[in-house]
């Protein structure tokens, strides 16, 4: 899974996006909904999961 678990509140989704950018930068991997979350999938879990296998969280 990846490295950083990225939770936000919609009204911040641009700013969630230029931290995704920035730490991409760095090579550094994310976990965000938009890109995390295959289609048709149990989006509750896959957040649970996403929490759960991250080696740290911005919130």
């Amino acid at each position: 899974m990846s490295h950083i678990f990225i939770s936000y509140s919609r009204k911040d989704i641009d700013f969630a996006e230029k931290i995704v950018d920035a730490l991409a930068t760095d090579n550094l991997d994310t976990w965000i909904d938009w890109k995390s979350i295959p289609k048709g999938e149990d989006w509750e879990q896959e957040i649970y999961r996403g929490i759960e296998e991250a080696d740290a969280s911005c919130f």
